[in-house]
């Protein structure tokens, strides 16, 4: 993202957790600096940070529910110091897993409604941005996430006894990701929920023995049901920022090299 953005002539701040991972995207040409949510710094020391046009948060939370509760928290304390800030538009980048287990088509207007603490905690944090960020805070919901080396089938290859085989698939690629994000900030996009997704939507099934097959991995096995799975409808976004996708499908979507 850091990168597209230097190409495309927009001065870049980075932030890593550590010195070392400062210093590792300071090498790529990138200003960075050491940056912690759960530290937050002393009085003055983040102020180039919060004197941007656009502060973009992309920051997975843990696994746990205490870390998730701490994400929160941490989330939180950051948003709020926007708000006291000059930034002109924040950027969360959020998950599709908000929807939870709602069926059929889903699109930006459909009501969140989570069921797992992931999903419960990008909710609460979204509906923070809204209340206290006004038209300066966007929401980016993005689908199950594809490029460079990561890529679900990694993860199913060899499993046997999978439910849910005919529910549909729901990723994008990351190189779609950038373009949209940069095409939100060159729009000046404000008070907006926004979604993206490949509109491309084969069952689990097909699509991941298909992937596995070619990456010459074991195949998963699937059961062949939950034909009742959601499909996300990314169309709004996709037109408002009249994006050309890279990758309409999944099965356009590069697949990682085995190794």
């Amino acid at each position: 993202m850091a990168l597209h953005l230097k190409e495309k002539g927009h001065r870049v701040t980075g932030t890593k957790r550590t010195e070392e991972g400062a210093e590792s995207i300071r090498s790529l040409g990138i200003p960075c600096r050491e940056f912690h949510i759960s530290r937050p710094p002393e009085s003055g020391q983040a102020d180039d940070l919060f004197n941007a046009d656009t502060v973009l948060i992309n920051i997975p939370p843990g696994r746990k529910n205490l870390e998730l509760q701490q994400f929160f928290q941490d989330i939180k304390s950051v948003i709020d110091r926007v708000k006291q800030s000059d930034v002109r538009q924040i950027i969360f980048i959020s998950t599709t897993s908000v929807y939870g287990e709602l069926t059929g088509k889903v699109t930006e207007a459909t009501p969140s409604q989570p069921v797992t603490a992931s999903g419960e905690v990008h909710h609460d944090i979204e509906q923070y941005i809204q209340q206290q960020l006004g038209e300066r805070g966007v929401i980016l919901r993005l689908a199950g996430l594809v490029g460079g080396d990561r890529h679900p089938v990694k993860y199913l290859a060899g499993r046997t006894g999978i439910s849910q085989g005919e529910k549909p698939v729901n990723l994008i690629h990351r190189d779609d990701c950038v373009t949209a994000i940069t095409a939100i900030i060159e729009k000046e996009i404000k008070g907006k929920v926004m979604l993206l997704c490949s509109p491309d939507h084969p069952s689990r099934a097909d699509f991941y023995t298909w992937a596995a097959s070619e990456m010459q991995l074991s195949p998963p096995q699937f059961e062949r049901n939950g034909n009742d799975g959601k499909y996300i409808d990314g169309t709004s976004t996709i037109n408002m920022l009249k994006l050309t996708l890279k990758y309409p499908s999944p099965y356009d979507m590069p697949l990682p090299e085995n190794s």
